[in-house]
């Protein structure tokens, strides 16, 4: 009777055991993820203007179509996580042959921004497997020139009459720096402002005078933007009686000195 009980025992362990194995065997043959479509995400323009950048993780459920049905961000800066979810829910996976499986998967969003000395840019989208995108969003730095339906207006110079040519020019910002030779000396510090302020507007007088439609520079004001340049219109008969006026001219060395 004994043997009988121990027999039996033995066996029930052994179904046991198979069953696990099987179990087992089945949990390994289930189909990994492939991506099959992609789908970018949209840079946040509050994230741009935080300058916010990195990665950011998102955990994915897909159906056994390959289309994902749940997306949800595990890591990554808060500015950029809704967008990283929904772009994940746009992108496509290979299907099963089999019905009942739902698999879970991550994916990676790589935010960055670069500057480019341009006009017209383009986001740079990379994609690289088996499921990292990098979205490198191009911010221009040279400014683009007001249009008329889509076209660069045409216009001649007021004092020399001839077509004006278009071209680029340097953004200055700020007011003039003015020398701390001594710091403790407001009235000394005054005194160089000042000086480079009637340099600057004597700069007007001339251009006013002899080179209206130089555009060698553009003010660009008191905050200091990403944009260094501009396109503008300009008169070539100005700009070489400006270059004449810079070379010959005292104030020109203060010009210089207000950057």
């Amino acid at each position: 009777m004994g043997k009988c009980v121990a027999v039996l025992i033995f066996i029930l362990l052994a179904a046991k055991i198979s069953g696990s194995g099987e179990a087992l065997a089945e949990t390994r043959q289930i189909e990994e993820l492939t991506v099959t479509s992609t789908a970018a995400p949209v840079y946040p323009p509050i994230a741009r203007a935080a300058n916010v950048q990195g990665e950011v993780i998102v955990s994915v459920s897909v159906n056994p179509q390959g289309d994902v049905i749940a997306a949800l961000a595990l890591e990554g800066h808060v500015l950029l996580r809704k967008a990283a979810e929904s772009a994940a829910l746009k992108w496509k996976f290979n299907s099963l042959s089999q019905t009942s499986n739902t698999r879970v998967g991550q994916i990676t969003f790589s935010f960055k921004f670069e500057f480019e000395e341009a006009v017209e840019v383009k986001d740079d989208i990379i994609f690289a497997p088996p499921g990292r995108l990098e979205l490198i969003h191009k911010v221009p730095t040279i400014l683009s020139i007001q249009k008329v339906n889509g076209r660069i207006p045409e216009e001649n110079c007021p004092m020399h009459g001839e077509r004006m040519r278009l071209g680029q020019a340097e953004i200055l910002y700020g007011l003039p720096r003015a020398e701390f030779g001594h710091p403790n000396d407001l009235a000394h510090i005054w005194q160089n402002v000042w000086q480079k302020i009637r340099r600057r507007f004597s700069y007007y007088e001339a251009a006013r005078k002899h080179f209206p439609e130089s555009n060698l520079l553009v003010w660009g004001g008191c905050q200091v933007g990403v944009v260094k340049k501009s396109e503008m219109l300009y008169c070539q008969r100005c700009r070489n009686a400006e270059l004449k006026w810079r070379k010959k001219s005292i104030l020109a060395k203060g010009l210089a000195l207000m950057r």
